[in-house]
């Protein structure tokens, strides 16, 4: 079963060549067919994808992202909401094919309960990827004593002339913060959703505000925390 994402109306993407990303995405990543799917961006192609994942699942779930012509851009934002005793299994492969290709890949978690995380973040730079610029970035914050994450980002590079960087990070929410907001006159449940915000704002600078808001009030319906 596939993860929810947010629905097509909270996906903001733009293909320049080939591809009618509307309804490629409605049918591949929508449709229950984001494992094992392969998205190849040709030359020129710059695609701007956001996706909320949060219901879990037992198998290992992969997308890969072919940029298999120059100048293609990808931008990829996933942002992990996991409660009670959810498992995430995920696996992005990003293959810089050919020369000046440009892609940057955001993960962001925040786990509750007893919520577990198993992140793999390859990518892949071939011999003819000369002048590729690649990032990688997964951030997990950790919102009660029994959520778990682990997190593998790799890089494989052949080609020179390349920059490429990959960062992980599992963090566990500061107990000493969350007391403080509370003594200020903040509830428990506001002062976790205050630090919620915090930790994703980066991952939605990319949206307008009518966007980022709308995208947050998603997050918000999700969390396991009575506002």
């Amino acid at each position: 079963m596939m993860n929810k994402l947010l629905s097509t109306e909270l996906i903001w993407q733009k293909l320049a060549k080939k591809i009618d990303l509307k309804a490629f995405c409605k049918e591949q990543i929508l449709a229950n067919k984001w494992d094992n799917s392969t998205i190849e961006l040709t030359g020129g192609s710059d695609l701007d994808l956001l996706a909320l994942i949060s219901e879990g699942n037992k198998a290992l779930e992969t997308v890969k992202f072919s940029l298999s012509g120059s100048g293609a851009k990808l931008k990829l934002t996933l942002i992990v909401i996991g409660k009670s005793t959810e498992k995430f299994n995920l696996k992005t492969i990003c293959e810089h094919v050919t020369a000046d290709t440009e892609a940057e890949i955001t993960v962001k978690a925040v786990l509750f309960d007893h919520s577990e995380l198993d992140y793999l973040g390859n990518i892949a730079v071939s011999a003819d990827g000369h002048g590729t610029k690649t990032n990688l970035n997964c951030q997990t914050l950790l919102m009660s004593h029994g959520a778990r994450a682990k997190t593998i980002p790799s890089l494989e590079i052949i080609a020179n002339d390349v920059k490429a960087s990959h960062a992980a990070s599992v963090g566990r929410v500061d107990d000493e913060l969350l007391f403080y907001l509370e003594s200020r006159g903040y509830d428990l449940e506001t002062a976790q959703k205050l630090l919620i915000e915090g930790f994703l704002r980066d991952a939605l600078k990319g949206l307008d505000e009518k966007q980022r808001e709308a995208v947050w009030q998603n997050i918000l319906e999700l969390l396991p925390i009575k506002l």
